[in-house]
């Protein structure tokens, strides 16, 4: 311990000046991917959080906004008690585990936050699932086990494979896909595929596949609810043969027109959403806890905007949830102008989660043109095409056995980690075709053509003013290597790699087929791709979000034109992560609330070791004790089933821990969450705080717990001035307590309980000279071993005898007055030189007419009695001070101005 006895003020001060000297409260934030706060190299910065700093009186002293780095600096005096805030936390965003938003430290010090998106938590190796389109009628055997789901490693990459989750039979063609985390379900979309034929659900269906046996069954078919999604049966007569050709020519002008669109789930897991393409709605299906058909009456839809378009139809198709929003793209056709410069793609937005089909409209989020310069899909044809329902018109002049004639369909949605927005255009014509398949040709022959689609990836960076379209292959500050190449918006593009070449030859420079999946922690976009690294087939390649570059690819079906497989045209769809759910974490902290406002104030102290339980409808889960730091928290570390979304859980502290009697300050005082106290004694035993989880990863760290300061010191403090010499003792204290003193006359130190001095055993905890020219101030700060603690104001002004005399005034002649100053404003300071040491003197202030104002005993002091009279009540004029000296009177005026 330091030992502070004897100091003297101006050795105070200075100690208390070097404390002010500036230190530095510094750290990073960044996107926490695995939510573990621990920074990695693969995770990015996050800038612009704001960070703030407050004094133990709630003002802000300092202030920064983290730069491109992450980081962020604050200049705070060395030593000082702050309060930090982290705030402007991007939507959807949340703490990483252990980490609230609000930390208390000393400086100088290292504040580092990771944040997180738990829709896009992945844990270390997420899986991808990927839907597989095979032709033909699906009724009749096959010798080929075609799997329309198919699962393989989305990161890492390194010896990856693919294995079946369920056969084509189960499902039919399908489409969007969706991963429910909680109930371990993957739904999956039909979708109206020339060639392909749809499962028992008919285009309207949706089936469920549990991933926990790879079982799939219907889950729920539209029309059979009541809501149309095509005009009347189609009459298809696919082919029954593995290799057989069909007409299906009914089906040609329907694509993209009937059956559904994308899917996707709310992040509580109780909705799931899609699009209807015949009545241009978007669905809003409600689940069930044990996933049970859901019946019409869970149903609600939202219309989407059909009026404003051009020169053709609004085709919606991609859905996508985040951050509680539901996002729909769609394109307009040009169908009846035919006219390139007419195809244009929106995105919309509606808060759909809680409101009912009349209550939300549908938002723009975006639109852009998508007559843009593109790659060749092949046979130099390049660009988009308005839809067209004229298969000749598909076929290119002199290669009669190909079709090739790009049509736009925005497929799916994705929202980058830096807020920009990944979209993914799909290519209508690889629906509309086969391998091989028969057309009558112009002459009124039947031929054969096997279709190419060329769909294409675009990314939109995102600032304060909305999205804009990457250009010439630059997006937001990241430009890629695509920059010129003539296949993208402004004469290049951002993700440059989306090509086929073998042999050294560029077969096909445009090659998605319209699915996309998010992975942050790689920072990279799995794509759906046609050829992805092989001829005639499908699966997947990974683009760098940064650099638009190709990092990989993985093909999910064989090459070499298996039968049933769809070979150039579309033949995968949607990607899918399977992903942990990401941990919940449910706490903050246990303070001693000194001055009983039920606030948080930066040098109130933590308070370790207690003892504080979890329970679950009158279930006990787990416990825990409270760290050096007052920081509390439940997770899976400590709570056997883990933290669970949306489940209600109450906080208990007993009140009798280790020989004490705990007593909860006020609940809820003021208007911060992270501030304020929420635990209250609901029994005579303990008190408690009830909790609603949220969604899952997002942790709770706001629930305080502030208890009373029951041993807070009592502590008096005495001043003895003698000869220009002023001593300060402390009574009413006990041994354990501590102290320490600071200048001024708020306690402006930097000491906790354990940097304090100790106790001198007389109480004396100060002893110097007097100053000529103020008076003596300072606040002692005592410490009890909880934390609590008492503020003393200590001042000389005004105290009898405590004022500076000048040696010059004193005398060694008896009977001499002395008053100091004279004139005065106030006080008065009077010294008197008696002739004993060992009787009392009174002193007296008197008008001049001799009416007594003031009058006082005071013992000896080294043969001098010192005392001070307050003048502050006092009008101007003459005022006389006289001394009863047992037989004698000693007077002297003097003049209040």
């Amino acid at each position: 311990m330091k030992n502070f006895y004897r100091l003297s003020l101006q050795t105070l001060t200075l100690l208390f000046v070097t404390q002010l000297c500036f230190a530095q409260i510094s750290g990073l934030t960044w996107q926490d991917y695995n939510a573990n706060s621990i920074k990695e190299s693969s995770e990015k910065p996050q800038a612009q959080i704001r960070v703030k700093a407050f004094d133990r009186s709630g003002n802000m002293i300092s202030s920064a906004v983290t730069d491109a780095s992450g980081s962020y600096k604050l200049d705070i005096a060395g030593s000082q008690h702050v309060r930090v805030e982290f705030s402007d936390i991007p939507e959807g965003y949340v703490t990483a585990l252990a980490k609230a938003t609000t930390q208390f430290v000393t400086s100088p010090a290292e504040i580092s936050l990771g944040i997180y998106h738990p829709a896009t938590f992945s844990g270390d190796h997420p899986f991808a699932v990927q839907t597989v389109f095979a032709s033909g009628d699906l009724s009749t055997k096959t010798p080929e086990p075609i799997s329309s789901l198919v699962k393989y490693s989305a990161f890492p990459y390194s010896g990856m494979i693919y294995s079946a989750i369920t056969h084509v039979k189960n499902t039919g063609s399908v489409w969007g896909l969706a991963y429910d985390r909680q109930r371990r379900i993957l739904f999956s979309s039909s979708l109206a595929k020339r060639h392909s034929a749809l499962g028992s659900q008919g285009p309207g269906g949706i089936y469920a596949t549990f991933l926990d046996n790879n079982q799939t069954r219907p889950f729920v078919n539209l029309d059979a609810l009541g809501f149309k999604t095509v005009p009347f049966p189609l009459d298809r007569q696919l082919s029954t043969e593995l290799a057989g050709a069909d007409h299906d020519s009914l089906m040609f002008s329907q694509v993209g027109k009937i059956g559904l669109g994308g899917i996707d789930i709310s992040d509580d897991s109780r909705y799931l959403f899609t699009v209807n393409l015949y009545d241009r709605h978007l669905y809003r299906i409600k689940l069930s806890v044990d996933a049970s058909p859901p019946k019409v009456d869970d149903v609600i839809r939202f219309p989407l905007p059909l009026t404003g378009f051009t020169g053709g139809e609004p085709r919606p198709f991609a859905v996508k949830y985040y951050n509680g929003k539901v996002y729909v793209g769609m394109v307009c056709d040009a169908q009846i102008s035919q006219k390139a410069t007419d195809l244009m793609a929106y995105v919309y937005e509606i808060q759909a989660d809680e409101i009912g089909s009349g209550a939300a409209n549908f938002k723009e989020v975006t639109r852009f043109s998508l007559d843009y310069p593109r790659g060749y899909i092949d046979y130099n044809v390049k660009g988009w095409f308005p839809w067209t329902d004229n298969y000749q018109q598909t076929v290119p002049p002199y290669h009669t056995t190909w079709m090739i004639y790009p049509q736009p369909m925005l497929a799916d949605i994705e929202f980058d980690s830096d807020g920009s927005l990944i979209i993914s255009l799909m290519d209508r014509l690889g629906h509309q075709t086969g391998n091989g398949s028969p057309y009558r040709n112009k002459e009124g022959y039947f031929s054969s053509a096997t279709g190419i689609s060329g769909g294409d990836v675009l990314r939109l960076n995102k600032d304060v003013a909305g999205y804009h379209m990457e250009q010439n292959g630059k997006s937001g500050a990241n430009v890629s290597l695509g920059k010129d190449n003539g296949q993208g918006p402004a004469g290049g593009e951002f993700y440059y790699q989306d090509n086929f070449v073998s042999g050294n030859i560029e077969w096909h420079q445009e090659s998605a087929t319209g699915g996309l999946a998010i992975l942050p922690a790689s920072k990279s976009v799995m794509v759906s791709i046609r050829e992805p690294d092989s001829y005639t087939t499908g699966g997947a390649r990974w683009f760098n979000n940064e650099t638009g570059a190709s990092m990989d690819a993985f093909a999910v079906f064989p090459t070499s034109m298996r039968a049933n497989y769809f070979w150039k045209p579309n033949n995968v769809g949607d990607i899918e992560l399977i992903t942990p759910l990401p941990p919940i974490e449910i706490g903050d902290r246990v303070w001693a609330d000194n001055n009983g406002n039920g606030l948080q104030d930066a040098d109130e102290a933590a308070s370790p070791g207690i003892l504080l339980q979890l329970y679950r409808n009158g279930q006990y889960l787990g416990s825990t004790v409270s760290g050096n730091d007052g920081r509390y928290a439940f997770n899976a570390g400590n709570v056997g089933e883990s933290i669970k979304s949306r489940t209600n859980y109450q906080v208990r502290i007993p009140l009798n821990q280790a020989g004490r009697t705990l007593s909860p300050t006020q609940v809820s005082a003021g208007d911060s969450r992270e501030l304020d106290s929420d635990a209250a004694i609901t029994s005579a035993d303990y008190a408690s705080i009830s909790v609603l989880t949220k969604n899952p990863g997002e942790n709770i760290l706001d629930l305080d717990i502030g208890f009373q300061c029951i041993d807070k010191p009592q502590v008096t403090a005495k001043f003895d001035c003698q000869n220009n010499v002023v001593k300060l003792s402390l009574s009413g204290y006990n041994q354990n307590q501590h102290f320490d003193l600071t200048p001024g006359a708020t306690y402006l130190g930097t000491a906790l309980y354990t940097s304090a001095s100790a106790m001198p055993n007389s109480g004396l905890i100060l002893e110097q000279a007097l100053q000529v020219d103020k008076p003596f101030i300072a606040t002692a700060r005592i410490f009890a071993e909880s934390g609590c603690f008492q503020d003393l104001f200590l001042t000389t002004e005004g105290r009898s005898g405590c004022a500076y005399i000048p040696e010059s005034l004193f005398t060694s002649e008896p009977y001499t007055l002395i008053i100091y100053p004279n004139p005065s404003s106030g006080p008065v300071n009077i010294a008197y030189k008696g002739a004993t040491t060992n009787a009392k003197v009174r002193i007296q202030l008197t008008d001049n007419r001799g009416n007594i104002l003031k009058s006082t005993e005071v013992s000896s002091q080294d043969g001098y009695y010192l005392n001070g009279f307050d003048l502050s009540n006092l009008t101007v004029g003459l005022y006389i001070i006289s001394v009863t000296d047992q037989n004698k009177m000693v007077t002297k005026t003097f003049a209040k101005f």
